[in-house]
């Protein structure tokens, strides 16, 4: 029995009079129930409030299968062969046990403790509580229990404390809220469980916009449904109200700070004074510099690393963040949705207490009281009213949930066409159930599944450089001491393969609904119609029944969309070849496309011979394909007809042989038109007498002649066949600017290196004369590993190897050697290393290949030059091989590579990296003899006597009997004329630049013989 009502839970009230320890005495108990300690649970215990002290009857303990051992000074209650508890005698020789059990705090945090409990030798005489009637204080004290919960979550899971104050500071809410109890909540727990605060004195706003809090918070993953990754904050001091702007990138963050200003001076008549930010480079910028200075705005920027000092904003980011991870988690909608969260987190914050404002943020910006009644559960299910036109059966409503608020009306989310809704006509379920929706595992979410930048992240850049020609360190030092301490500010995702073709990249992600809601909607429409109009023109499908098709898969499309370099707005549609079925749907899928180093000889030709050149490009190539295999798709988005589906008559864009069926459609074509197909390169094509070559990469071809007439003809054919355009004017192709004046040909990628840099946000960085350190290279394993940067370290590696592989070839070593931690945590120096090779990108962008026109008398020369770094790598003591072909003074193929096995010597290095380069000497040498009818001298020039000389007598000794006979292919071809080989020193190598990082000096040698600056062949 005990007197406290506290520490008892599961309480059944009921009136009884029951027997306590003295005599023929006995009182009135009001209700039972348990009470739960840490070794065990007193169930049925009496609540009697006139006792004065709590009892514990030995003959119930006993009774119900426990002993109790009493000794000279203790008790210990036994249960199943463990104490489950124990006590003393006390002064006046009565037996007192302890009992620790768990109440709540004001907070709803768990806390102990302890009450004492006397022990009796009679029975509690416990009522059979299952007859008693509840007493209906119980059942109305657990209805505003719920109440509180309700609202808790109504308000974004706002406090308890919070939400009793608002209902004095709003309308629309309960009156009962007053009357509840505290709650627990452990999604509040896991979601907002975080550090104590840094408390600094600074300066408040005596009224609006006399200071504004403002921060951008991001990259956050995964982005939104429409391509967010980052949000603005932007927070008047004086009201405390915050608003908030989802962006794409950072760019747009000066774009939206002047839109709230301009607003919110309009709408108080007055002028904001002050900015207060970090140092992030979206506010150090010269434009925001420069309006601010004309509206008289003065930006106070914190001190570098010291984030507390912009506490407002950071704090509010941490705020926003936690009520939209809590109501995420509650709802169990996918991540994704973070952005409506965030947009609903701040609505309701401005709707909250503040415990420095005496009214809600919302009534000192708006001057009015908010009204809470419209108020509903992140997440609830409700029922959208459908506009527009319908048939007299059609639904009236559709099932989609509640994100967010709009001005009169609600945020719904339709998860089948995945876009937002905004509706003042919906009816929510009564229950305010929530959905479940690829719900997430809170017990497995990681920080970086929804995660922002390191605010206080500082980024250490060590050059040490072997130099002849030293800078001037002093200046430097100067230099970095006045730059502000920028951040990344942008994580964009580049090519997933570095070999994608520009026609990728800027590919929007836009679907199909959100272009029709776009201000872009007209020429979305226009593009659209294009498409399916040359769908209809190649007869692509027919139309038939569903019902025809029993037993059948039928494939869903989708539409891409993309705005081109010149402005164009192109849809495609695409059928998902995903869920196409091996041998049922498909068999051959194979489809080449036109080798980097062919395309270099081929330029290299046309300079020499002064050939003209024409570019062109087949529209829905894919769709000229015929497939033979039966095959049905959904009809495209747009366009639907009920009991319709799409019988499939070409290869459309997405099956997994669209590809195949295009490049046999278009081969077929050529060799019927007298074209014969290269050997060497299946994508290569020339007329009989040599006087012409194409090359095809998909859709993509390049026709060059030593007559326009010629080109004329071939191309007056191919639009016969196929529709497509042409260009005369030779700027571009594949994402390679081409420059042609009478001196040759300058093949760039200037406007790709642009968006490299941009996307790792390296734009304005510090230029470097070398894209590696030339130093002692360091065991990455000692070095601290970088778990959790927001450098895109494989983005920015893929990019660079698809600059490298098409026109930079002084940076493929650099990037080899930076690809070898692709696959693991990136360290700091990884990290480091890459910066690096793109501040050296920086200063080198405009640097490309230069085919020259001279020619050399006729004949055709190939100097080639091999090179290893031998146990160049101090992780596993590998060698690297390197080399590089010279088609007339021009490279046309190179390679920077790790060799394979651990080489005992420099010869053997040597030798295997000679080895390496035979193979791709057999390969240029066929190629251009097939391309020219002409003989082909090819030199080979190594730095290694020792190699030389094995490779031209090919006799093993005991120091090199042991290489693998794969590589005694160099030796063989040598013998057989396949080229020349001879000694050239060290510092005439060209190749020694694939091999190792090197001097300046050295370096801008080799560089200068390998690349050109537009500015030097004009």
């Amino acid at each position: 029995m005990t007197n406290d009502i506290n520490i008892l839970s599961n309480i059944k009230e009921y009136k009884q009079q029951i027997s306590v320890a003295k005599k023929n005495q006995s009182m009135l108990a009001l209700g039972s129930g348990n009470i739960e300690t840490d070794q065990c649970i007193l169930k049925n215990v009496s609540f009697v409030p006139e006792l004065s002290n709590n009892l514990i009857s030995v003959n119930a303990i006993t009774e119900n299968g426990g002993k109790v051992v009493f000794t000279r000074n203790k008790v210990e209650i036994i249960k199943n062969e463990n104490v489950v508890l124990e006590g003393n005698k006390n002064k006046q020789g009565l037996y007192v046990v302890n009992l620790r059990n768990n109440t709540y705090d004001n907070n709803n945090v768990p806390m102990y403790t302890s009450q004492v409990v006397r022990l009796t030798g009679t029975t509690s005489g416990l009522p059979d509580t299952d007859s008693c009637n509840q007493n209906k204080k119980v059942r109305n004290k657990e209805k505003i229990n719920d109440l509180m919960d309700l609202w808790h979550k109504k308000l974004g899971h706002l406090n308890n404390m919070s939400v009793k104050r608002l209902s004095k500071m709003s309308t629309g809410m309960p009156s009962d809220i007053l009357k509840c109890e505290n709650t627990f909540c452990t999604i509040c727990i896991e979601a907002k469980h975080t550090r104590y605060p840094f408390n600094t004195v600074r300066e408040r706003g005596s009224k609006p916009l006399h200071i504004i809090h403002s921060d951008v918070c991001g990259l956050i993953q995964p982005t939104t449904h429409d391509g967010r990754s980052y949000f603005r904050t932007c927070i008047d001091d004086y009201t405390h109200f915050c608003k908030v702007y989802l962006l794409k990138t950072k760019s747009e963050a000066n774009q939206y700070i002047k839109e709230y200003i301009n607003e919110a001076e309009a709408y108080f008549n007055l002028k904001a004074h002050k900015i207060r930010c970090d140092n992030g480079g979206e506010y150090v910028s010269t434009n925001l510099k420069q309006w601010c200075k004309i509206k008289g705005i003065v930006m106070d920027y914190s001190i570098p690393s010291t984030p507390q000092l912009n506490g407002t904003a950071e704090r509010m980011n941490r705020t926003l963040l936690n009520k939209a991870r809590a109501m995420i988690f509650d709802s169990n909608l996918t991540k994704e949705i973070w952005g409506e969260a965030v947009l609903t987190a701040a609505y309701l914050l401005n709707r909250s207490p503040f415990a420095t404002v005496d009214k809600t943020p919302a009534e000192k910006w708006y001057g009015k009281m908010p009204d809470l009644s419209r108020l509903q559960v992140f997440g609830s299910v409700g029922y959208s009213k459908i506009l527009g036109q319908l048939k007299k059966l059609d639904r009236r409503s559709k099932k989609m949930i509640f994100v967010g608020y709009a001005l009169n009306g609600y945020r719904m989310w339709d998860g089948e066409k995945r876009r937002i809704n905004i509706s003042r006509d919906v009816i929510f379920e009564k229950k305010n159930l929530i959905i479940t929706q690829n719900p997430v595992d809170r017990q497995n979410v990681k920080n970086e599944d929804i995660e922002t930048e390191n605010e206080e992240q500082e980024e250490e850049e060590t050059t040490h450089e072997n130099r002849q020609e030293q800078e001037d360190l002093s200046q430097r030092q100067e230099e970095d001491e006045q730059r502000y301490d920028l951040r990344p500010r942008i994580n964009i995702k580049g090519p997933s393969k570095y070999c994608l073709e520009n026609d990728c990249r800027n590919q929007t992600m836009l679907t199909f609904s959100e272009c029709m809601m776009n201000e872009d909607k007209q020429e979305w429409i226009t593009a659209i119609n294009k498409e399916i109009e040359s769908l209809k023109i190649n007869n692509t499908w027919t139309i038939v029944n569903n019902k025809q098709t029993p037993g059948k898969e039928i494939l869903s499309s989708r539409w891409l969309f993309k705005i081109k370099d010149d402005g164009t707005y192109k849809a495609r549609l695409v059928v998902r070849g995903c869920q196409q079925k091996g041998e049922l749907d498909f068999k051959d899928t194979f489809s080449p496309v036109v080798d980097g180093s062919t395309l270099r000889v081929l330029f290299a030709i046309a300079a020499k011979e002064n050939l003209q050149i024409q570019t062109f490009d087949v529209k829905t190539a894919f769709l000229y394909g015929e497939i033979e295999e039966e095959i049905y798709m959904k009809i495209p988005e747009g366009f639907e007809e009920e009991g319709k589906i799409c019988k499939l008559n070409k290869a459309l864009y997405g099956l997994k042989q669209a590809p195949s069926k295009w490049n046999k459609k278009l081969t077929s074509f050529l060799k019927e038109n007298g074209l014969m197909q290269l050997k060497t390169d299946q994508c290569i094509f020339k007329n009989e007498n040599g006087s012409l070559y194409l090359a095809i990469h998909v859709d993509d071809g390049i026709i060059m002649a030593k007559e326009l007439q010629e080109i004329q003809n071939l191309l007056k054919k191919l639009k016969e066949n196929f529709e497509m355009t042409s260009n005369e004017n030779l700027n571009s192709y594949l994402g390679m600017e081409i420059n042609r004046s009478n001196k040759g040909i300058h093949v760039t990628q200037t406007k790709y290196a642009n968006q490299v840099l941009k996307k790792c946000n390296m734009t304005n960085c510090k230029e470097v004369t070398t894209p590696i350190v030339s130093e002692e290279k360091t065991d990455e394993a000692t070095l601290i590993v970088q778990d959790n940067t927001n450098f895109p370290y494989r983005e920015a590696i893929e990019s660079l190897l698809y600059l490298t592989n098409k026109t930079r070839p002084d940076m493929a070593y650099a990037v080899n050697y930076e690809s070898r931690s692709m696959e693991v945590v990136p360290s700091k120096k990884d990290i480091q290393n890459v910066k690096r090779t793109l501040r050296y990108l920086k200063g080198t962008k405009s640097l490309g290949i230069f085919f020259s026109s001279e020619d050399n008398n006729g004949e055709i020369v190939v100097e080639a030059y091999c090179d290893s770094d031998y146990a160049g790598d101090v992780k596993d003591r590998k060698s690297t091989s390197g080399y590089v072909l010279m088609f007339g003074g021009s490279p046309v193929l190179w390679s920077s590579r790790k060799q394979q096995i651990i080489a005992l010597s420099t010869a053997e290095a040597e030798y295997i990296s000679a080895a390496e380069c035979c193979k791709e000497i057999k390969y240029i040498k066929t190629l251009i003899t097939e391309l020219t009818g002409k003989p082909t001298k090819i030199t080979l020039n190594v730095d290694n006597q020792s190699a030389i000389k094995l490779i031209k007598s090919g006799q093993m000794n005991r120091k090199s009997k042991h290489i693998d006979v794969r590589y005694h292919f160099v030796s063989e071809q040598h013998h057989e004329g396949m080229f020349d080989i001879k000694y050239c020193c060290s510092d005439d190598q060209l190749a020694d630049v694939f091999t190792k990082p090197l001097s300046s000096i050295k370096f801008r040698k080799f560089k200068d013989t390998l690349l050109k600056e537009a500015i030097e062949i004009k």
